[in-house]
């Protein structure tokens, strides 16, 4: 996904709606061994944090998530631990969905 340095959440929400007919359900992040939710329409006790994250630049959301600020030497951000939904409400398996970082 180009330019995806300057995308809040709800942005990556949007454009995957938009473009793909996909509604994103869940996006954990990967912190050590372990994967934590920062987004899921489907926990009703991650609604307030998942709203509030909407608005958050996807850069700023990961790095904060895992302790590791994305930085302009990097160029590539792989999420692994997302899902997907079609808009009828069909689970989608898909292949990792792979930030660019357009600095």
């Amino acid at each position: 996904m180009p330019n995806a340095s300057k995308l809040t959440l709800g942005g990556f929400v949007e454009l995957f709606k938009s473009e793909h007919k996909l509604e994103l359900q869940e996006l954990m992040l990967t912190v050590g061994d372990k994967s934590q939710m920062v987004y899921s329409v489907t926990l009703a006790q991650l609604a307030e944090a998942s709203k509030a994250n909407l608005a958050r630049p996807l850069v700023e959301l990961i790095g904060e998530t895992t302790k590791q600020p994305l930085t302009p030497a990097m160029a590539f951000y792989p999420l692994t631990d997302i899902v997907f939904a079609t808009v009828d409400g069909d689970d989608v398996k898909c292949a990792p969905v792979v930030l660019q970082l357009d600095w």
